[in-house]
């Protein structure tokens, strides 16, 4: 079910949990935004932003606490690189490659 909340502004953080030694690989995205299109019916990737209601710190000890690792942005970094900025599956928001009509990492 997608939540319907506006999207983060284009300074706002973003954070994407990264688990095992790959990183962001184009393989690891794609796997991801399959999923996303399996649950949601378009392919995206879910990350979280961080807001007055979900500071960093709070999201480093729930949502991200099952990562190694994880990425930081900001909107503008991600929508800057390509990506699309939409409502939100189980994840704050969800981004998604707005160059292609299939997913590319």
């Amino acid at each position: 079910m997608l939540r319907d909340e506006p999207p983060p502004g284009p300074v706002e953080l973003v954070f994407r949990g990264i688990l095992g030694d790959t990183g962001l690989n184009p393989a690891d995205l794609r796997q991801a935004a399959v999923l996303n299109h399996e649950l949601y019916g378009f392919y995206g990737v879910s990350v979280w932003v961080a807001d007055l209601a979900f500071p960093r710190e709070l999201l480093e000890s729930t949502k991200l606490v099952k990562f190694e690792r994880y990425a930081e942005f900001t909107v503008a970094d991600l929508t800057g690189a390509g990506f699309g900025c939409g409502p939100p599956g189980s994840a704050r928001i969800t981004m998604w490659w707005k160059k292609a009509t299939t997913w590319r990492a």
